[in-house]
């Protein structure tokens, strides 16, 4: 990650999808700043080890 801005397009999906499998969703902004490594997890939805971004997505596409 550079740091780069998120593109508002994607929020937008993000919020909708969110909304589409719960019925509600809701967000705030936040300016964060620091160093954020790649964080591998175990990621029982995918059987596999992943990146967290990439466990977070399947632990909402499963809902």
């Amino acid at each position: 990650m550079t740091g780069e801005m998120l593109p508002p397009e994607w929020l937008s999906e993000a919020v909708l999808e969110i909304a589409d499998h719960s019925g509600v969703a809701s967000y705030e902004t936040q300016k964060l700043a620091g160093h954020f490594a790649v964080t591998v997890v175990s990621c029982p939805v995918l059987g596999k080890q992943t990146s967290l971004r990439a466990h977070l997505h399947a632990i909402l596409k499963s809902l």
